[in-house]
């Protein structure tokens, strides 16, 4: 039997760290702002390119998330921007992290055609309004299940070049999704996370797009690590984020066809 994408989720727990970044000394680099009508965290210089950030299920205030969009927009030359597409609700709300409860929270503050209707009618036309022209997306956990979802959307995948999942909530329908997408797709999954095979059987019919996409596993991670339940004080969830943010950034390089320079060399030695 193929798992639920809310398996996974589960085992991870409700932990969510404190810990601000890889680099302990790392100071916050961006600052709120305000999307229509979503707040959202800024960080990088301005310019005609920017990564959108989907975030996990426990939200905005999450300090590994935002040292995430810290790092890729220091690296990567570029804007990040992370919505609060839930409004300020987090699943460390929730009572008890069950299948049952993650479906309904999701239900509630984060399905597609909600973060669809925000992207369309408040962050792009906003972001657009300040000069960018050029979007990208990579999302943990829940943002990376609406990865596979926009790529494969006509109507919302044509506003973005690429777009990422790391550790993405993949459900039995990502095989059909993903041979429906229409942009260059990254996919980087911890060993408990739905098989990725199948996603990049589908892919990979693609015949334009086949040698642009970027599927992997890390068997020795599990859901999670790269986000809000990534312990950074443990060396090997570390370089695994390392691993996965550079890869996150070499993926898109390849997709703008520029080089984009090494993660920061005080997060190498952190």
């Amino acid at each position: 039997n193929r798992r639920d994408m809310t398996d996974a989720c589960c085992a991870a727990g409700t932990t969510v760290y404190e810990g601000p970044s890889i680099n302990p000394d790392h100071v916050p680099q961006g600052a709120e702002t305000q999307l229509g009508d979503f707040k959202a965290y800024m960080a990088g210089n301005p310019g005609d390119t920017c990564l959108i950030v989907g975030y996990d299920i426990f939200g905005f205030e999450v300090p590994n998330t935002r040292a995430n969009c810290d790092l890729l927009a220091a690296a990567g030359n570029m804007a990040v921007c992370m919505p609060d597409f839930f409004k300020g609700a987090t699943a460390s709300s929730i009572p008890e992290l069950t299948g049952a409860s993650i479906v309904e929270f999701v239900t509630n503050h984060g399905t597609y055609n909600m973060m669809k209707q925000a992207l369309a009618e408040h962050v792009l036309p906003s972001l657009k309004a300040d000069g960018f022209s050029k979007f990208l997306w990579v999302g943990f956990c829940w943002g990376g299940k609406m990865a596979l979802e926009m790529a494969a959307d006509p109507d919302l995948n044509q506003e973005f070049l690429a777009a990422g999942g790391i550790h993405a909530a993949l459900k039995e329908d990502a095989p059909e999704l993903a041979g429906k997408v229409q942009i260059p797709c990254m996919f980087l999954q911890a060993a408990n996370d739905e098989d990725l095979r199948p996603v990049f059987i589908a892919l990979s019919r693609d015949e334009e797009l086949r040698e642009m996409h970027v599927l992997r596993t890390y068997y020795d991670q599990m859901h999670g690590w790269c986000s809000a339940r990534g312990d950074r004080s443990n060396p090997r969830v570390v370089a695994a984020i390392k691993s996965a943010l550079q890869t996150t950034l070499d993926f898109f390089a390849q997709v703008r066809m520029q080089l984009v320079e090494e993660l920061p060399q005080q997060i190498q030695e952190d």
